[in-house]
């Protein structure tokens, strides 16, 4: 009878007790400690790690910690790290093997990644190899435990086209495209007119319009000042340039804001103080007149 099947549960720490009994009473116990290891280490990151390698994108670095589980002690350990496909080189500052192995059950290593190796952005992977006593040679990659992750600390990029900053325009409606990108995986994005938000993109809605989202304005007595507010899948938020524009199909308001933009709020101020300026000097000539 198989008292061991060969399945990846069975593998453990065992204690065998041998006990006899002679015929003058006399009682022998033999207790040893044995393991039973066909199929080397089990992987399981922390909490904090899985949180962040589950995220996928993130925006800032943190510790990447990696637990290696084995029945048996481990020997020629060594950390490796990927940065958009090329080989890190680790010095000794950037990494630590922590054995927290207790002295019955099973052995256990920590491995911790210092934040400061993933300060600049870039795709990362996190492996770990070893070999056991029984000679397994192991890592997280073989056994489908792989520390992977992006940091982007880029903002993301978005532009209104479709209309040109401070222009008036003779219409009802007028039709704009939303341009939004990001170095690696775009969020969600809002319009803003005047400050207020007119329309929400989901992350769906951007993805799937490859960035070129639509929408129509309705024309407006005012001006209306248009930003574009959007993130990106890491968390990184940006608010676009505004675009200041007039739609109106009344004539009157297009023919006011029109000497309006033209001459610009100071310049008519400065024609005004020169009016005032005329009419008063005329009037005070006059009064130096009738005084002669």
């Amino acid at each position: 009878m198989d008292l061991f099947p060969k399945t990846e549960d069975v593998d453990d720490i065992y204690t065998l007790t041998a006990e006899s009994t002679d015929k003058a009473g006399n009682v022998s116990t033999k207790t040893i400690v044995f393991s039973v290891n066909r199929f080397g280490s089990n992987y399981y990151l922390s909490d904090d790690t899985n949180a962040y390698v589950k995220k996928y994108y993130n925006k800032s670095e943190q510790d990447i910690v990696i637990h290696e589980v084995n029945a048996d002690e481990l020997q020629n350990q060594t950390v490796h790290v990927v940065k958009n496909g090329e080989t890190v080189n680790l010095n000794s500052d950037d990494y630590t093997i922590e054995d927290t192995s207790d002295s019955k059950g099973w052995k256990e290593y920590v491995y911790t990644v210092k934040a400061h190796v993933f300060k600049d952005e870039g795709q990362y992977e996190v492996s770990v190899d070893s070999e056991d006593k029984a000679g397994n040679k192991q890592s997280n990659q073989i056994k489908d435990k792989p520390a992977s992750f992006i940091v982007d600390k880029t903002k993301p990029s978005s532009v209104i086209t479709g209309v040109e900053n401070k222009e008036i325009y003779n219409s009802q409606t007028r039709e704009i495209t939303i341009s939004v990108s990001d170095n690696y995986e775009t969020g969600d994005a809002e319009l803003l007119i005047n400050g207020k938000v007119v329309k929400k993109f989901s992350t769906s809605d951007v993805q799937k319009s490859n960035g070129k989202l639509k929408y129509t304005l309705d024309e407006s007595p005012k001006w209306q000042k248009l930003e574009v507010r959007s993130t990106d899948a890491a968390g990184n938020e940006s608010v676009s340039e505004g675009v200041n524009v007039l739609i109106t199909s009344n004539a009157l308001v297009r023919t006011v804001n029109n000497s309006w933009v033209k001459y610009g709020f100071g310049s008519l101020i400065v024609l005004f103080a020169i009016a005032f300026g005329l009419i008063f000097n005329h009037k005070k000539k006059e009064k130096q007149d009738s005084k002669k």
